[in-house]
C-alpha cells in the first residue's frame, strides 16, 4: 500500500514538473518570393514590408520580413544593400558595385562581394526547414545558414565580416552545397530555432558548421534566388497548464512527509 502512495506521489510530481516546464508545439508554414506573378509571390518590396504565409500554413503563422546585405569595399565587411525580386526568386544587389544588377550578378552570390538575405520573424520563434531556390547559374548554389543567438532586440550582420559573424551572436547552422531548382533542400535537421535567420552565398571564411550536406562546396561562382522558405513556428506551453508554485510546493511537502513517516515506523520495527 505504502508503494502504491509512493508511486502516485511521484506521478503526480512528474506530470506537475512537466506542465511547468512544458514542451512546445510546432506549426507548419511556407514563404513564397518572386515577382509577384502568380500574385501570390512576395515581390521585393512586400518581402521588405512583411511576407504574409501562404496559403495552407497554420493560422496565426507570422509574416517575414527581409532585407538585403552585401559585403562592400576593401574592408570586406557586410553593409545594407538592395532586395531584388525576379521570376525566379529574391535577389540582391550590392550598393556602389559596378556590375551588379546584370546576369548573373543579379541574384544572391558569392563573386566578388558575399551577398546574403536577413530574415525577421518578429517575436515568432521558427524552426527553418527547408530553402528552395527558383534560379540558379550553370547548375551551382552552395548557400551558408546563420540563426541569431545574440540578445539584441535588432540584430544586423552589418559591420561583420565573413570571418567573424559569431561576434555579432550570428551562429553557422550549416553549410549546404549544390541547390538545385528541382526541389527544395532540408537546412537545419538539429530543429534549433530563432526569431531571425541569414540565408548567405557560401563563403569558406564563415568556416565550418555542424552540418554540411549536398556535394563540393565552394565559394566565387554561386548564384542562386530564393524563391520559398519552409519551417515550423515553435509555439510556447499554454499557460493554462502551468500549475501555480503553491501546488507544487504542497506536493513536495506531502513527498516529504510521506518518507519521514516511513522512516520512523521502520526505526521503530
Amino acid at each position: 500500500m505504502k508503494t502504491v502512495v509512493l508511486k502516485k506521489i511521484v506521478q503526480a510530481l512528474t506530470l506537475a514538473s512537466a506542465a511547468a516546464f512544458g514542451s512546445s508545439a510546432f506549426a507548419g508554414a511556407t514563404w513564397l518570393f518572386g515577382d509577384n506573378n502568380p500574385t501570390n509571390e512576395c515581390n521585393a518590396t512586400e518581402a521588405a514590408g512583411g511576407c504574409a504565409a501562404q496559403a495552407g500554413s497554420t493560422t496565426g503563422s507570422p509574416s517575414v520580413r527581409v532585407s538585403a546585405f552585401s559585403t562592400t569595399g576593401a574592408s570586406g565587411t557586410f553593409a545594407a544593400a538592395t532586395l531584388t525580386s525576379w521570376d525566379g526568386g529574391l535577389g540582391v544587389q550590392a550598393n556602389g558595385a559596378v556590375n551588379d544588377s546584370g546576369t548573373p550578378q543579379h541574384a544572391i552570390d558569392n563573386s566578388g562581394y558575399t551577398d546574403m538575405i536577413l530574415l525577421n520573424f518578429g517575436s515568432a520563434k521558427i524552426d527553418l526547414d527547408s530553402v528552395k531556390i527558383g534560379w540558379n547559374n550553370n547548375g551551382d548554389a552552395d548557400i551558408s545558414v546563420f540563426r541569431y543567438i545574440g540578445t539584441s532586440a535588432s540584430p544586423t550582420p552589418a559591420g561583420l565580416s565573413v570571418t567573424n559573424m559569431s561576434t555579432g551572436g550570428w551562429e553557422l547552422v550549416g553549410n549546404y552545397a549544390d541547390l538545385s531548382t528541382s526541389g527544395a533542400r532540408a537546412v537545419n535537421s538539429t530543429n534549433t530555432s530563432s526569431s531571425w535567420w541569414l540565408i548567405s552565398a557560401y563563403s569558406e571564411g564563415f568556416g565550418s558548421s555542424k552540418e554540411t550536406a549536398g556535394g563540393t562546396l565552394g565559394s566565387g561562382n554561386d548564384y542562386f534566388k530564393v524563391l520559398s522558405l519552409a519551417g515550423n513556428v515553435v509555439a510556447p506551453p499554454p499557460p493554462s497548464k502551468i500549475p501555480e508554485p503553491g501546488s507544487l510546493a504542497l506536493m513536495g511537502i506531502a513527498m516529504a512527509g510521506f518518507v519521514a513517516t516511513r522512516r520512523r515506523k521502520s526505526k521503530a520495527i
